[in-house]
């Protein structure tokens, strides 16, 4: 788990020094490596939304949201992703579940 943490770490600082693609092959190793992790997948589809890889973005957007169903950032995060896609109906849902279990 320590290591996880880390690599997202790393990946996080990536993205933010500007080596966008490095950070995107982090976390693409990464999920491959824990793919039952919500926080990787997450993370993945932040980086792959800001990349422009919105459809890539979604997918994992929604594995996240199916490991950690009850997160407030993961179900924003999913709604995000589905708005993007302009799936707003969808996006409304999830932003609506998200504020009915954090009001």
């Amino acid at each position: 788990m320590a290591d996880i943490a880390a690599k997202l770490v790393e990946a996080r600082l990536l993205f933010e020094g500007g080596k966008h693609d490095q950070a995107r092959q982090k976390l693409l190793r990464l999920a491959q490596h824990a793919p039952r992790d919500p926080g990787v997948a997450s993370a993945l589809s932040i980086v792959l939304t800001q990349l422009g890889q919105h459809a890539q973005a979604l997918f994992h957007a929604r594995r996240a949201a199916a490991l950690l169903p009850e997160d407030l950032g993961v179900l924003v995060n999913l709604a995000n992703s589905l708005a993007s896609q302009h799936l707003t109906d969808e996006a409304v849902s999830n932003y609506e579940q998200a504020t009915r279990l954090f009001p």
